[in-house]
């Protein structure tokens, strides 16, 4: 989108990720256990916590479909800053309210190390943002062989191949994420499989190596 703007020849180069450092782990169940929270599933939405990452849209689903799916269990990785911390707490109200607070789990920020373990512990991948740069979480998730459920926003429509390795929905539209999730909370084997889609698309497209290449053939031309 930004390159149509420009008034010359341009290449677009897509971002990729460390498939090795973001992989699956070698029992998905094993790892969730390891989190020690209830149920035998994890839903996740990593990134600071704010209305720009759609947190709480995130939340919001989330208050609507937990009570219909006990095996479920919410996360949220990411910072709350000062300035958000008055937005934080009004989500933290409405997890209270809907008797949430063990089922939505808001873990702060975490060192890189421990965020690659946590979506590891997932099924289920949401990302809400209501707008990107790129998104860099989608193909995090995707390389650790989360299910994906994506907000059309930053390069989701490029990344995602919709009802494949992933879910297309409107940005900041409660009721059409938790649509999109439903089908793969009610039935896990449905998201594993197209968790294992959406590791073979970066592995194919996004992948550190992909990127690189990239790049190096715009040098080979230039040359």
């Amino acid at each position: 989108i930004s390159a149509s703007f420009l008034k010359r020849e341009s290449v677009v180069v897509m971002h990729g990720v460390d498939t090795d450092a973001y992989a699956p782990p070698p029992d998905r169940a094993a790892a969730f256990a390891e989190s020690r929270l209830p149920g035998r599933y994890a839903i996740g939405c990593f990134g600071r916590v704010r209305a720009q990452k759609g947190s709480d849209v995130f939340v919001d689903a989330m208050c609507a479909l937990l009570p219909r799916y006990p095996d479920f269990t919410a996360v949220m990785v990411g910072a709350i800053v000062p300035e958000q911390a008055a937005f934080a707490n009004e989500l933290k109200r409405r997890i209270e309210a809907a008797g949430l607070q063990s089922r939505i789990v808001i873990t702060g920020e975490l060192a890189i190390e421990e965020v690659r373990r946590w979506y590891q512990r997932l099924t289920i991948y949401a990302f809400t943002s209501r707008n990107e740069g790129f998104g860099l979480t989608l193909i995090e998730a995707m390389a650790a062989g989360n299910a994906l459920v994506a907000a059309r926003a930053g390069a989701a429509e490029f990344v995602v191949e919709d009802g494949v390795t992933g879910v297309l929905t409107p940005p900041g539209d409660v009721d059409a994420l938790a649509a999109a999730l439903e089908p793969l909370m009610r039935d896990p084997a449905l998201a594993v499989t197209m968790g294992q889609r959406a590791r073979a698309r970066v592995e194919e497209k996004f992948s550190l190596d992909a990127e690189a290449s990239a790049i190096a053939d715009v040098y080979r031309r230039l040359i």
